[in-house]
């Protein structure tokens, strides 16, 4: 069964083949700088200038390989941004973020060059979930105590999309930063319209999502990643249902040892007769 996109529905940037090229097509690129400026600092000018995309060598024609991508890759002078679009939180998630940061600063380090010389490798993850307390949280190495910074090297940067989308929904005014996040969970073209209306930074985004979302190879990974993710929806909720069933089983069995009668036990935990009597042998 194919889902197909409603009139005024787009694929939205958090879906992760759209989010990958957004970033490194260049056709954001002032919206990707201006991001990046509003998270880390770097001047907005300076990036413009200088930011390059390093992983953007798969055409479209081969966008199922690039789906098999969990990065972006950006450099400045050699230094490396690493944008990450985490769509699902699991045990394991930060730690396998954590190597990526660290293979990406080994594989900067040439033979014979001093520690010294190891580039920065700056890792933004954009969270579709939300794990730590503030909307925008930054992460060093560094002493509990006198908060001294031990490795300047290594810096992480978590963004709470959950956040930002409850302080819009609550009609709370967003800075610019928090628009431009919120733009990359909209799925909705009138929505885009009026969030971008007149600043060709953030329109910038809205014709690349448009663009996407007419493109049939998109539009059909999309339509897999749906399917499946209703699948696996589908899966829990039954897995669910036979825990909690079986849950109920195990009290009524209980309750049989202890002599209640079975009317009780029935009336007490919902099941069936015929459930009650295969419990007894």
């Amino acid at each position: 069964m194919k889902i197909k996109l409603e009139k005024d529905e787009v694929i939205p940037a958090t879906f992760d083949p759209v989010f990958k090229e957004i970033f490194t097509s260049g056709d954001c690129h002032k919206f990707t700088c201006r991001m990046i400026s509003g998270i880390t600092g770097i001047n907005e000018k300076y990036l413009t200038k200088n930011l390059k995309v390093i992983n953007n060598e798969l055409s479209k024609t081969k966008i199922r390989e690039r789906t098999k991508r969990t990065d972006v890759l950006l450099s400045i002078e050699g230094h490396i941004i690493n944008l990450e679009m985490n769509n699902l939180y699991y045990d394991g998630l930060f730690e396998k973020n954590d190597i990526y940061q660290h293979s990406i600063i080994n594989q900067t380090a040439k033979v014979g060059d001093s520690y010294t010389s190891i580039k920065r490798v700056i890792q933004i993850n954009i969270d579709n979930f939300s794990k730590f307390e503030k909307e925008i949280s930054v992460f060093k190495l560094m002493e509990i105590d006198t908060k001294e910074i031990e490795n300047e090297n290594y810096i992480k940067f978590h963004i709470s999309l959950p956040k930002i989308q409850k302080k819009y929904y609550n009609r709370e005014k967003l800075n610019y930063l928090e628009k431009q996040l919120f733009m990359i969970t909209v799925n909705n073209k009138k929505m885009l319209k009026e969030l971008s209306l007149g600043d060709e930074v953030l329109m910038e985004l809205k014709k690349k999502v448009e663009v996407l979302s007419e493109e049939e190879a998109f539009s059909n990974l999309y339509d897999e990643e749906r399917q499946r993710m209703m699948i696996e929806n589908d899966k829990l909720k039954y897995a669910k249902k036979q825990g909690e069933k079986q849950k109920t089983l195990e009290i009524a069995k209980t309750m049989l040892k202890k002599g209640f009668t079975k009317e009780d036990i029935i009336e007490c935990t919902g099941i069936t007769k015929e459930e009650l009597n295969k419990l007894k042998k």
